[in-house]
């Protein structure tokens, strides 16, 4: 069911800390409700909202408090990049086959989800041409799940969700900041083309299907173009 987003505003150069504060706080009163398995929360966004920002300055201030938090980036779920980028419409099969879903819930969240711990050794498919490698998850007893990134608000998954953060950023305001930060290692004019081509019409079809800011419990606000200002 849609749930109405609240919107708070994001201001200055690094998360606002009264955000940071709002955010830390729902999860404490989510975890505070809980009452069967370890919480998952979604922050998800557009390319270059902030995502990583914000997640990572929430779970330092949960950890302040005493609360034990799995961080998880989407982005090491990738899939392979033949796979990423086919077809006619490359936009909308990146919307459909950017990430290994069932690998990410099914080796990773879930048994969080159920056990709090887990030990995982997985694949990683860099954004561009690198090398693929293997990564180690190792969590152990924790209190609450971080998960963020990019259409994880889609129909779908939202069950796997206990609470939906979405972050509103302008696309200009998310493509200065991409430019800026460049993790994909492309010159300027193809790191552009890619971002307009193909990610940020994924974003849109991502929005126009699945309308994340509705189903959000909170929406953060950036009416001013502050979060393409927020470091990578």
């Amino acid at each position: 069911m849609d749930r109405p987003g609240r919107s708070q505003s994001v201001t200055g150069g690094f998360p606002d800390a009264a955000v940071v504060a709002a955010l830390a706080t729902a999860a404490r009163n989510l975890l505070r409700d809980r009452t069967g398995g370890t919480p998952v929360i979604g922050l998800s966004g557009i390319d270059g909202s902030g995502k990583t920002s914000i997640a990572t300055a929430v779970t330092q201030h949960l950890q302040a408090l005493g609360v034990r938090v799995a961080l998880v980036p989407l982005d090491p779920w990738h899939t392979p990049r033949t796979a990423r980028f086919l077809g006619s419409d490359p936009a909308a099969h990146f919307y459909r086959n950017a990430f290994r879903w069932t690998e990410l819930f099914d080796q990773l969240i879930e048994p969080l989800r159920s056990n709090q711990s887990v030990d995982l050794t997985a694949w990683v498919h860099p954004i561009e041409s690198a090398p693929s490698f293997q990564q180690r998850y190792r969590f152990e007893a924790v209190d609450l799940v971080l998960l963020e990134g990019i259409f994880l608000f889609k129909r779908e998954h939202r069950h796997r969700l206990d609470l939906g953060w979405w972050i509103d950023c302008p696309f200009d305001e998310a493509l200065a900041r991409a430019r800026r930060r460049n993790q994909e290692g492309l010159s300027e004019a193809e790191l552009v083309r890619e971002y307009q081509e193909i990610y940020f019409p994924a974003q849109r079809l991502h929005m126009a299907l699945d309308q994340p800011a509705a189903w959000a419990d909170r929406v953060l606000s950036d009416s001013d173009g502050i979060a393409g200002n927020l470091l990578p």
